[in-house]
């Protein structure tokens, strides 16, 4: 399942939930989490990031 998205906000951790709806019989739904950390490209903290 592909699904494009953008995540926008203040630096530091985040996590979000997601619920999708399928129309397939053995799996009505799908839970998904992302979770990631935003950077502050103004600072020398995204130097730092592998």
């Amino acid at each position: 399942m592909r699904r494009p998205c953008t995540f926008k906000g203040l630096p530091g951790l985040f996590q979000h939930e997601f619920l999708f709806y399928t129309d397939e019989e053995r799996q009505k739904r799908v839970l998904a989490r992302f979770k990631g950390r935003i950077i502050d490209t103004t600072s020398n903290e995204r130097k730092k990031t592998p």
